[in-house]
């Protein structure tokens, strides 16, 4: 445990340093200093600091907060926001320091890690916690971004809702709903994706038999639905929402390691026809021709080192045993959907390998587990 917080905290100094003098700063640098401007309100007027760290973002603001507002960069984006209320807050106690806030995102992030593993531990089991030194998880999930609280929000949310059916339900529903939050205001799309097999997981642990046909009724069922049913206030379905997130990113100001991404249009077929070349995209790139750059020759030796892991755990372990855990299905199919989202809609390598990081605890754990449980 300690030497893995340690490691998030030299990775964590290593990510602003990496961003402060390859990448002008990034998003990182940029959340730090509008934190700062918030941070400066302080001496002057601590109703103002209450108000821009705790109040609502995005709004009509008074005359008095106008100043801070328009020397800010993200005053309009409420997941960037966020990170910009917790940078501002914890200069309080950094003095302004970024690597100091750094340590304190770290704390964060790490408990996302903790609860993490508890999800996937049982009485029976427990995954070796060197899969959380997997280069991607511990780099990315340990910087001062909002990937360190969707870490968190995702622990919790699965560990919560593993407690709510196999031991205190009350505690469990209340880490439910703090992680659904935490997970919904950074990347509300990540809990349409993990809904259906959340909902799975509940159905197989109350009627544990069949749970390979239960996960794929619920999964097939959701799809079905998601192609029909709108978005509340909008003309889109939710499978539309795919090529919703894809226009946005492709709207972003193009970055070095820009790629094409599948062709997507409106409606569940395209989506289907789109989900194989997504795939190749997430899974496999980048490829050993289109390498620019330090992080992408880590992200490619990474991508060597975790399917050599994977082929070998698979040849280790006993396929019905896998198949028999409703954990260890979750996981795969958790894995599985954040690969497509990710392969279909991000148009930059590097933000690929940023966005798949989630997914590989999901994808290796249950595979290194010692003995999985029913549950």
């Amino acid at each position: 445990m300690a030497i893995l917080f340690t490691a998030k905290v030299i990775c964590g100094c290593l990510y602003g340093l990496i961003h402060e003098q390859f990448y002008n700063g990034g998003d990182t640098w940029a959340y730090f200093n509008d934190g700062l401007i918030v941070y400066e309100s302080f001496p002057a007027n601590w109703r103002d600091f209450a108000a821009l760290t705790f109040g609502p973002n995005n709004v009509n603001a008074s005359n008095n907060l106008m100043p801070y507002i328009d020397a800010m960069g993200f005053w309009n984006d409420t997941p960037a926001y966020m990170v910009v209320r917790l940078n501002a807050f914890f200069s309080l106690f950094s003095l302004g320091n970024y690597y100091i806030n750094s340590l304190f995102f770290n704390f964060i992030s790490f408990t996302g890690i903790i609860f993490l593993y508890r999800f996937f531990k049982s009485d029976h089991s427990s995954p070796p916690f060197w899969l959380f030194f997997i280069p991607s998880v511990l780099f990315w999930f340990s910087g001062a971004h909002k990937d360190a609280l969707v870490l968190t929000g995702v622990g919790i949310l699965v560990f919560g809702l593993k407690c709510a059916i196999t031991s205190t339900r009350w505690k469990g529903l209340f880490l439910v709903l703090l992680g659904s939050m935490i997970t919904y205001l950074i990347r509300d799309y990540l809990i349409l994706l993990m809904l259906p097999g959340l909902i799975a997981f509940v159905w197989v642990n109350y009627s544990p038999s069949r749970i390979i046909l239960k996960y794929l009724t619920v999964y097939l069922s959701s799809f079905i639905a998601a192609s029909f049913i709108q978005v509340p206030d909008s003309e889109l379905t939710f499978i539309d929402l795919f090529k919703h997130k894809q226009l946005q990113f492709l709207s972003l100001f193009p970055g070095d390691s820009q790629i094409v991404p599948p062709t997507l249009n409106y409606g569940w077929w395209s989506l289907i026809k789109a989900i194989p070349s997504g795939l190749l995209n997430s899974c496999f790139r980048p490829h050993a021709f289109e390498i620019d750059g330090v992080l992408q020759v880590a992200s490619l030796l990474e991508l060597m080192g975790i399917y050599l892991l994977f082929l070998y755990a698979v040849w280790k372990q006993k396929t019905n045993t896998i198949l028999s855990s409703p954990t260890a299905i979750l996981s795969i199919l958790f894995f599985t959907s954040i690969m497509i989202m990710v392969g279909v809609v991000v148009p930059n390598i590097g933000a690929i390998c940023r966005y798949r990081a989630l997914a590989w605890p999901f994808l290796l754990t249950p595979l290194f587990t010692n003995k999985q449980s029913s549950t």
